[in-house]
């Protein structure tokens, strides 16, 4: 007895009865405490320093993927706008850097899509596109692709209402997707259209976006009637110009499409 209270005294195990892992726990911290404090502290730091090793590696892959989305749609671009300019060459170098920059499968297609419409290859446009419509029928901009491009066909405008049908009911969510919808839809009603080219725009401001958007405007004021609507046309004009080369053929021509019918309008 005299024992036990020594070793209870001098905060040890007592013999008098067996003792159990949470009683030799208790007894080894009250004898070790400071020991077990800096332990304990050392623990935690170890374990705030993951955390936060861990929060900076899912920022840094968050980073990393905002830059490669970044560079993949700056090489659409580049083929989208090397397209309006009517070179065949450099619309497919700009293609192959796009591939090259991991835009791929659909998307890849569909961009090819959208280049062969820019050059006057609808025939060519509808044989990528189709494909994709066909594998997934809820691929808003590969439809309103498809739809614009059909409408070269024999049969084309029926063919391009049956997919304007079908668009309609699709819910658009990226910028090319309520670009090129609105772009389709603009052929028929301009108004709803130029709403989804306006989000679009307020998405990613793109000088490709400007250009569409500028040709549904134009075709807007020549039916209205109304000098604003050109001039909006213009205003989209103007602000894809500095990042177009001089001779860009959609520019030319939208401007020259644009200065006629203000004049007239303004007289």
């Amino acid at each position: 007895l005299a024992a036990d209270l020594r070793r209870y005294l001098d905060n040890e195990p007592v013999l008098a009865r067996p003792p159990s892992t949470a009683y030799r726990v208790a007894k080894f911290t009250r004898r070790n405490k400071l020991a077990v404090t800096a332990g304990a502290a050392v623990g935690l730091a170890i374990l705030f320093g993951l955390g936060t090793s861990t929060a900076l590696v899912f920022r840094l892959q968050k980073a990393l993927d905002e830059l490669t989305t970044l560079q993949r749609d700056k090489a659409c671009d580049q083929a989208m706008i090397a397209a309006t300019a009517g070179d065949s060459q450099a619309t497919l170098r700009a293609l192959e850097e796009a591939e090259l920059q991991g835009v791929k499968d659909d998307r890849l297609v569909v961009l090819r899509g959208q280049c062969a419409i820019r050059e006057g290859r609808s025939e060519a446009a509808v044989q990528l596109l189709q494909p994709v419509v066909d594998r997934n029928p809820n691929n808003v901009a590969a439809r309103a692709l498809l739809a614009i491009a059909q409408l070269s066909a024999p049969d084309g405008w029926h063919a391009f209402e049956i997919q304007l049908e079908a668009l309609r009911n699709l819910k658009e969510n990226t910028w090319d997707e309520h670009l090129f919808k609105g772009q389709a839809i603009g052929i028929v009603d301009p108004i709803e259209g130029l709403r989804l080219m306006d989000r679009s725009i307020q998405l990613r401001d793109t000088p490709f976006s400007r250009l569409v958007r500028a040709g549904t405007r134009a075709d807007q004021a020549v039916d209205s009637g109304r000098l604003a609507d050109m001039e909006q046309a213009l205003e989209d004009l103007n602000a894809a110009r500095p990042f177009l080369a001089k001779d860009n053929l959609s520019l030319l021509f939208g401007r020259a499409g644009c200065y006629a019918p203000a004049a007239r309008l303004a007289g």
